[in-house]
């Protein structure tokens, strides 16, 4: 979901400034990658979920990290 919230705002690029909304991109992908590695951190830390099911809740998240990596390529 976060992945595509980001790529829908780095292709309005195309139409508006695109710079700006580039920028607005990464930055978007990064706030949320990082929100969400901390919230699943924060749950093993508490003892909430096991290793097994953070392991999977992170790699949920990973359309975020897919992203990231081919902003930066």
């Amino acid at each position: 979901m976060a992945a595509v919230i980001s790529w829908v705002v780095i292709l309005q690029a195309d139409r508006w400034d695109e710079i700006g909304f580039f920028f607005v991109g990464i930055l978007v992908s990064i706030v949320l990658a990082v929100v969400a590695s901390a919230f699943t951190l924060i749950l093993l830390t508490k003892g909430q979920v096991s290793l097994k099911r953070a392991t999977l809740m992170w790699l949920a998240n990973a359309p975020i990290f897919i992203t990231l990596y081919f902003i930066w390529v």
